[in-house]
């Protein structure tokens, strides 16, 4: 291995574009030529892998983007990283990963000219190869309703024509045509209220935007276009569902994965129409992500997902890369439930180790380990010679307070994967730089002859999820130093977009990629919509809040408000799509709101009449589903009956139901106090409910008719209600 190192002691930013920073960190240049190593421990990064020296960046990448011209893109939360986390402005980067240059670039700006914050927003490249980003910040749960281009080419943003509402924590998906899906993302609607902006929207060039029937979903919700009209929400929601595009935004029930509701866990096409998900989430008791991974093949008559062999370790917040020869590279994440289990950084807990996961024969290896933690907010992409940026992590605030500055990762390593310690890689020396879907490529090649070729979308990830990535496997026909390759047509299996093109060897040793722009031949129109034919479910496109207020003044049966905390810190309401699709699964509900309530971290539900829930199964529906993601703090409802005194034990009976009233607890409310991270504390008119109820009883006798709202409580293995108000 020939190393080329030198390291200095300077400030860090100042390095960069003369950017004043008062941090002082240490400066690597490297150059890496590990084909032609001579090391001793070739044989061992051959089965392993190689980390080399860590990188120092000006900020943590949270979003970061391999362009066409080779350089990485990124930017991080904040400016200034010893300022407040809201700020609205971006600091953008580029990264020459060869001579690990890094220069400051254009900032993106508004409509108006101001400046916008970038960090929790969503990407994904149009096919010419520009980045397309929608969203961003404003304080935590609350989105911008901005979308902008880079353009790599001009190194140039442009604001475009406002979205919907806003968007912070939105998925972006390249659809098969060339257009662009943005779904899901939270913004705020007014004090303390949190909405999911759940009416989906498609940008295209020559239209602009459009809007498409509505959904609650989670946020970043890991989507996948599995064919020219149709869409797949695989996660991080424990059922998955399908949005037909041609009808308008029709969604429909998918096959589900088996593992429920795993968030902060990367999916990704590994293959055309085959979709694996790995990892993430929390289980129920120990908070401890899972393992476990699954796949999909849409190219079965009846598709299902299927459970795979899991990896070595459980992960959450890890990130998973496409590598060159179709294997699935899985970096970072915590394996601990520590804490709140959301990103537990407890010494030990972090993974290290990388994993490779190979689709030809299903099993992980186990490779060596990068030097830090790269957990919540690190990314991971493939780079054009096959190796693997693996960069940053934290810029948080964990209960409500910064994370730590030592968990704050400003750095990157680069990652050699097995397969360029094997020999001497094939070279590409001439091949087009366009080509139109289903023609014939004709390369000139030196080195080692190829056997087969294959095509990777550039990543442009964040928050453990770039699902836009694929990866294409080609037939390579070579003659001497010539080499023909066929394009697939079909844009399912090929998309248009710029592609890396790989030569690979019998051994899988790649060749250093060529960017090549494959665009279709034709564009399918989108049929225009006809509700009238829907055989899915239209959520209105109407404000959430005129649905709820609906939802309240129709329905017949009995509420129920439910304490639910969710592990991602930005509390309920942000956080809400697992909670919204479990909670719509539950034993005898009808109706559940669309917005949670933020303050209180409580949602409400109602049953298909005046009875009682079944707590023993709405639990184990909870733990089948939502897994860990969120803690069940208990059930409050609100119930009319006749109020009786029998031997001292007062009793609420109804149409074939009956319960125990009893006085209410100081620690029994379902409400939640965020200043205490525990239960409301009730007032003195509350903890006195039931005494007055009991004093009417007393002197007037029963009474016909009592409405009481309070926490079912099991006491001595019987479920009674503790009154917290009476009519």
């Amino acid at each position: 291995m020939n190393l080329d190192v030198t390291a200095s002691h300077a400030d860090r930013r100042g390095l960069i574009n003369g950017v004043d920073d008062r941090r002082h960190k240490e400066s690597v240049t490297m150059t890496c030529d590990c084909e032609n190593s001579d090391s001793a421990d070739d044989a061992r990064h051959a089965r392993e892998g190689l980390w080399e020296p860590v990188i120092q960046l000006p900020n943590v990448p949270v979003h970061t983007h391999l362009l066409p011209n080779g350089k990485v893109l990124f930017w991080g939360r904040r400016t200034d990283l010893d300022g407040g986390m809201d700020q609205h402005d971006t600091d953008v980067y580029l990264l020459d990963p060869v001579s690990l240059q890094i220069r400051r670039t254009r900032s993106p700006i508004m409509p108006d000219g101001s400046p916008v914050n970038l960090f929790c927003s969503g990407h994904a490249f149009l096919s010419d190869g520009r980045l397309f980003v929608a969203g961003g910040h404003l304080v935590d749960g609350e989105g911008v309703n901005q979308a902008s281009l880079y353009d790599w080419k001009t190194n140039s943003w442009t604001p475009l024509p406002p979205m919907n509402h806003g968007r912070w924590y939105p998925s972006v998906i390249a659809l098969l045509d060339g257009d662009i899906l943005v779904t899901s993302g939270s913004y705020r609607e007014g004090p303390n209220t949190w909405q999911n902006n759940h009416v989906p929207q498609i940008w295209s060039a020559a239209g602009g935007w459009r809007e498409l029937g509505g959904m609650v979903l989670s946020l970043y919700p890991r989507l996948h276009a599995t064919s020219q009209d149709r869409v797949l929400a695989a996660g991080t929601d424990p059922i998955s569902q399908f949005l037909d595009l041609t009808s308008g935004g029709i969604w429909s029930k998918a096959p589900s994965r088996h593992e429920g509701d795993r968030q902060y866990a990367p999916s990704l096409t590994y293959a055309p129409g085959k979709i694996i998900y790995i990892g993430g989430g929390n289980d129920p008791d120990s908070k401890i992500p899972t393992a476990a991974c699954e796949v999909i093949d849409f190219g079965e008559t009846d598709p299902v997902w299927r459970e795979i062999r899991p990896m070595s370790r459980p992960r959450r917040q890890h990130n998973a890369t496409l590598l060159a020869d179709g294997t699935v590279l899985v970096t970072g994440g915590t394996k601990g439930g520590n804490g709140d289990g959301f990103n537990d950084l407890t010494p030990g807990e972090p993974v290290h180790e990388a994993e490779l996961f190979s689709p030809r024969d299903g099993q992980w290896i186990t490779l060596a380990p990068e030097a830090e933690d790269r957990c919540y907010h690190s990314t991971a992409l493939l780079l054009p010679d096959g190796r693997v940026l693996s960069a940053g992590g934290g810029e948080y605030l964990p209960n409500g307070q910064p994370i730590d500055s030592k968990d704050v990762h400003t750095s990157a390593q680069i990652f050699s994967p097995p397969y360029l310690f094997r020999g001497t890689r094939p070279q590409i020396e001439d091949a087009p730089a366009e080509a139109q879907a289903g023609s014939t490529l004709s390369l000139r090649l030196s080195g080692p002859a190829p056997v087969r070729a294959s095509l990777v979308k550039p990543g442009s990830v964040t928050h453990s999820m770039d699902t836009n990535q694929r990866f294409v496997e080609l037939a390579c026909d070579v003659q001497g130093q010539h080499a023909s390759i066929t394009l697939p047509s079909d844009p399912a299996a090929c998309p248009p977009a710029i592609y890396m093109l790989f030569l690979l060897t019998a051994d899988g040793i790649p060749s250093k990629a060529r960017f090549i722009r494959i665009e279709q031949a034709r564009q399918v129109a989108k049929a225009p919509a006809d509700p009238s034919n829907a055989k899915g479910l239209v959520l209105a496109t109407e404000a959430l809040s005129t649905h709820d207020r609906r939802i309240e003044s129709t329905a017949q049966g009995t509420k129920v408000v439910i304490g639910l905390t969710s592990r991602c810190p930005y509390g309920l309401a942000a956080c809400w799509g697992g909670a919204y699709q479990t909670l719509k699964a539950l034993k005898d509900v009808d109706t559940v709101k669309t917005i949670a309530n933020a303050s209180d971290s409580t949602a409400e539900v109602f049953l298909t009449k005046q009875d009682l829930p079944d707590l023993v199964d709405w639990l184990a529906t909870f733990r089948d589903m939502a897994k860990g993601s969120y803690d069940f703090r208990g059930a409050e409802v609100i119930l009319t009956g006749a109020a009786e005194l029998d031997q001292d034990r007062v009793t609420l009976r109804g149409n074939g139901w009956s319960i125990g009233l009893g006085p209410l607890g100081p620690a029994d409310k379902v409400q939640w106090d965020w200043s205490r991270r525990a239960a409301a504390l009730p007032t003195s008119a509350e903890l006195s409910a039931f005494d007055h109820l009991l004093a009417r009883i007393r002197a007037s006798g029963p009474l016909p008719q009592v409405t009481v709202t309070g926490p079912l409580v099991k006491d001595n293995g019987a479920v009674w209600l503790h009154v917290r108000q009476t009519d």
